[in-house]
């Protein structure tokens, strides 16, 4: 399994973070490698 750890993305989205994490996502997915994102924010 595959951990993706976004960092502050309820704070920032700069230059296409979330979209950056979605691709990568799916095209884990297209693999068949199991992938799961954390958002990570302050505190």
């Amino acid at each position: 399994m595959l951990t993706i750890h976004h960092l502050y993305a309820d704070m920032m989205n700069l230059y296409g973070d979330r979209g950056n994490v979605i691709s990568i996502r799916k095209r884990c997915e297209w693999r068949g490698i199991p992938v799961d994102v954390v958002d990570v924010g302050l505190g």
